[in-house]
């Protein structure tokens, strides 16, 4: 009797092991899992950094070099999108004028590009990048004691956009102006930043604009095609008027959105003196 008990017992008991070493399995199973996820959660970047195109549309230092005659490409750089296309740089909505790149104003000649934003403070209006690249140079200079920026960002494949006036940086940023040379009083000469800083497309550079003195809100915006020289370089007189990196500066707004484009086209032109006159824009 005892032993027709016993194995009638047997088959639950084999039941219990099987069911015990499924829960130990599934807890090692959740383990695993549980330690990726907490890398992955760690280690946010760990696609990005492995992919070396990602990479190598930022690293403009390495095909582009400055000398005495200007910036020089090294080896063979990258290429640039075919048609070149820029992204938004700031929400054109909220313009109120467009200046014209390439014209005599009260200050003399000047190759920026910008817009003026005269129904907004200063804080409403950021700036992002138009391409990816690095800040190359950078400066800090006072405009009636008030603290400017200007930064210079390259793309490898050789386009330069330049922001002049930016009153607020985002805090990535920070560290980098915290070791130009002290601010002076309109003296804008850029400083090369070491290493460069690697910018993203459509990455803020600056929270606001202009200057809060006068209530003034606007940004400045020189476009440099380093690759080639522009169409009215080959003009020996203007050329010899406008030496160096004027010879490269091209008119942004073709290479902007569709809808940017159309937006400055119902802008009126902020310089009274020259209105839509413009040396790089057709």
């Amino acid at each position: 009797m005892e032993e027709n008990l016993q194995s009638k017992k047997s088959p639950h008991s084999w039941l219990k092991w099987i069911l015990l070493i499924s829960v130990a399995l599934l807890a090692v199973f959740v383990a695993i899992n549980t330690i990726d996820g907490k890398q992955s959660r760690d280690n946010p970047q760990t696609n990005i950094t492995d992919d070396s195109s990602a990479q190598d549309s930022q690293n403009a230092s390495k095909y582009w070099v400055q000398s005495a005659d200007g910036w020089q490409s090294v080896g063979t750089p990258i290429a640039c999108p075919e048609p070149l296309a820029f992204s938004s740089i700031t929400e054109l909505d909220e313009a109120t004028s467009v200046l014209y790149p390439g014209q005599m104003r009260s200050v003399g000649y000047e190759p920026t590009a910008g817009f003026r934003f005269d129904r907004s403070p200063n804080e409403a209006i950021s700036i992002t990048a138009p391409m990816n690249g690095e800040i190359v140079q950078a400066a800090r200079f006072l405009v009636g004691e008030e603290t400017q920026y200007v930064f210079d960002v390259l793309s490898p494949c050789g386009i330069l956009n330049r922001f002049d006036h930016l009153l607020e940086i985002p805090f990535k940023l920070q560290a980098m102006i915290d070791k130009l040379p002290e601010p002076k009083e309109n003296d804008s000469r850029s400083t090369p930043i070491s290493p460069p800083i690697k910018i993203f497309q459509g990455e803020t550079i600056a929270t606001a604009v202009g200057m809060r003195k006068n209530n003034n809100t606007f940004i400045s915006w020189t476009a440099y095609d380093l690759r080639q020289k522009n169409k009215i370089s080959s003009n020996s007189t203007w050329a010899a008027e406008h030496p160096g990196l004027y010879h490269y500066v091209i008119c942004p707004f073709p290479y902007m959105p569709s809808e940017d484009q159309a937006r400055i086209k119902t802008l009126p032109a902020a310089d009274s003196m020259s209105g839509s006159k413009s040396d790089f824009c057709d």
